[in-house]
């Protein structure tokens, strides 16, 4: 590999056509330098290995990345990334093999319990003997070695604890408390929530996957309300932590536990013991520190303290902070993650929770006989699915299917069904989309003037935030944000947060709200950074509100329905937020999501983004985008090779 990479004829082609970018080229130069590796098919190999999680990918499969590749903005003239010099994947995968910066994992190989888990420093046994080398080659893989090294810890760990021995409690016992606090059997079917919390309160793994609306919060109130309940007779109750991805979401969780709880009528000592349980945010569980945020004080060496961690938006968590949280779960503890596996996958690395839930076709977990005995014990029921030779990933699974927030013939519901349901053919979605186009809860417009007049609807639910804000009623104004939403697919350019957030001030303005004044009343704002001192998080709204003396404060919500009232001093980073990425919508609900997706088609337009961002809504969708745009997106699946499905299911 040469000093200067981007000079090689194969390698330029690819930074020439966007595929590569000159930071992927200065990494992939230094690695050649340090293992004096020159061959110009390796240095792409690890260049390609270099972006790879800048775009979310774990690793580089080698075998699909012709076919798969995403090109940045390039040059007038740049070349289609099918069209590159790709080389010959088998020829490829020989030249890396033969590489001194490349080590060899163990191609095929299925990860089991006897696997174990790993030691303090990440081994993993005698595959591992190129610790050294900065890239692995497992299978059509290409991995840097620190994300194949988090991939092999989260996989054996997964596989031990559901495989492994259940929680040492008497499944009579969990059935009759779930006798007591849960309904009865839902008469047409397995009823699939109290699976779900017979399953969480007897395995030491527990996945939970379902679609908006699917009572995934239920299961967490009634789950924990079980738990409190088994050790009411005991010497102290359990040691429960709840968290999520984000401030926002684990706000978001509160809230929805505490509506939840209110529900359950449960009695005033459990439903005390259940109001003390608060959701806080991972990175706060795990106790970080240390620059960026990548260390935490609780590891396998320093594990929590605790007796069940239940994490709610799985599907938003990444590779490497999944493998850290398992890390730090004590053995005998239980794990329960949940999420909808068929939303966005994390920002950063990896697609964890749909790797974890196995093939889309695997429509029922097949599980073993033993976990199949412990769950019709425990729930009181038959337990639905196919028999598993052996304990594995499936006996953890639990898939909730019926919904509960939309009704049977809700547009909505009848949507994110559709698009669930794709194979490549985006039909059956575009259907619904025209059947159900103008009426109450649903309008699919992509014309400029169908924009104008969807913005024009958020600009009179802002006129009204500003108005309540203004008067300093704090409550109204946030609940204000909470009725519209506008989302888009890009920050920048047409059609895009920065856009969409340009002409709604502008109409604000036109309406005699002082936009010109940086702390205005109704101003929205997004905090951008987490910030310690204050408890907020990246991805808290809040909206500025005058008080005595004109002073100005910016509300945020809190426990309960309560407001937070800080000086704008206070604040860590933030950003006027009337609009907002969809990626960075998960974990909310409003009442009308106005969807904004490119006027022509992108990459970034994916089937996972149009179903995420629908599904934000809790009464009405503007799907703004042409049927071209539309159907492309829903035909576009987003691409994130991994090995950790593989290992898990075989």
């Amino acid at each position: 590999m040469s000093a200067a990479p981007a000079h090689e004829p194969l390698l330029a082609a690819f930074r020439r056509a966007g595929v590569l970018a000159d930071g992927d080229l200065a990494v992939a130069a230094t690695l050649g330098r340090l293992t004096g590796e020159r061959t110009p098919e390796v240095a792409l190999a690890a260049a390609l290995a270099v972006r790879a999680p800048r775009l979310g990918h774990v690793c580089v499969d080698l075998d699909a990345v012709a076919g798969h590749a995403v090109a940045e903005p390039a040059g007038a003239g740049a070349p289609a990334p099918e069209a590159l010099p790709w080389p010959e994947p088998a020829a490829w995968r020989a030249a890396l093999m033969a590489s001194p910066a490349v080590a060899v994992g163990p191609a095929g190989h299925r990860i089991g319990p006897a696997d174990g888990r790993p030691g303090p420093s990440g081994e993993l046994g005698a595959e591992d003997a190129g610790a050294a080398r900065p890239l692995v080659l497992d299978g059509p893989r290409l991995y840097l070695d620190r994300y194949w090294r988090y991939e092999r810890r989260l996989a054996a760990a997964l596989a031990e604890r559901a495989a492994g021995p259940p929680i040492d409690v008497d499944p009579a016992a969990v059935r009759a408390a779930i006798e007591r606090l849960l309904p009865p059997p839902q008469a047409d079917g397995p009823d699939r929530q109290r699976l779900a919390v017979a399953a969480g309160a007897t395995g030491a793994l527990t996945v939970v996957t379902g679609g908006p609306g699917t009572g995934k919060t239920t299961v967490v109130a009634r789950l924990l309300a079980v738990l409190l309940a088994l050790a009411e007779d005991g010497p102290r109750l359990p040691r429960l932590a709840l968290a999520a991805p984000t401030g926002k979401a684990a706000a978001r969780l509160d809230e929805s536990l505490r509506e939840a709880v209110a529900g359950l009528g449960l009695d005033a000592g459990l439903a005390e013991a259940l109001a003390g349980v608060r959701a806080r945010t991972l990175h706060r569980l795990l106790g970080s520190r240390g620059p960026g945020r990548t260390r935490f004080r609780h590891d396998a060496a320093n594990p929590l303290d605790v007796d069940a961690v239940v994490v709610d938006e799985a599907s938003m968590v990444p590779l490497a902070l999944m493998a850290k949280l398992v890390d730090a779960v004590p053995a005998g503890a239980r794990l329960v993650l949940l999420g909808d596996r068929d939303q966005l996958a994390s920002v950063e690395a990896g697609a964890v929770l749909g790797d974890v839930c196995g093939p889309e076709e695997v429509v029922e977990a097949p599980r073993s006989a033993r976990a199949r005995e412990r769950l019709a014990a425990a729930s009181g029921q038959p337990v639905p699915g196919v028999e598993a030779d052996a304990p594995g990933i499936g006996d953890a699974i639990v898939r909730l299917t019926r919904f509960h927030r939309f009704g049977a013939d809700s547009a909505i519901g009848r949507l994110a069904a559709a698009i669930r349901g794709l194979d490549e053919d985006p039909a059956p979605a575009l259907a619904v989309l025209a059947e159900e186009d103008g009426r109450e809860a649903l309008r699919w417009r992509g014309d400029d003037a169908g924009v104008r007049a969807a913005l024009a609807e958020a600009v009179e639910v802002y006129v009204e935030v500003a108005a309540h804000a203004a008067a300093g009623r704090a409550t109204e104004a946030l609940a204000g944000l909470d009725r519209c939403r506008v989302l888009c697919a890009h920050r920048r350019g047409p059609r895009s947060v920065a856009d969409a957030t340009s002409t709604i001030l502008a109409a604000l303005a036109a309406r005699g709200v002082d936009v010109g004044e940086p702390w205005f009343p109704g101003r929205a704002v997004l905090v951008t950074e987490n910030d310690p001192s204050t408890g907020l998080a990246n991805g808290d709204v809040g909206v500025v509100v005058a008080v005595e003396d004109g002073a100005r404060r910016v509300a945020f919500p809190a426990a309960a329905g309560a407001v937070r009232l800080l000086a704008p001093a206070r604040l860590p980073a933030v950003e006027t937020t009337y609009a907002t990425t969809i990626h960075k919508s998960q974990g909310s609900q409003v009442d009308h999501a106005v969807v904004l997706l490119p006027a022509a088609d992108s990459p970034i337009a994916t089937r996972e983004l149009v179903y995420t961002a629908v599904t934000r809504a809790r009464e009405r969708v503007s799907l703004l985008a042409d049927a071209e745009v539309t159907a492309a997106a829903l035909s576009r699946r987003i691409q994130r090779p991994s090995g950790l499905a593989a290992a898990l299911w075989g």
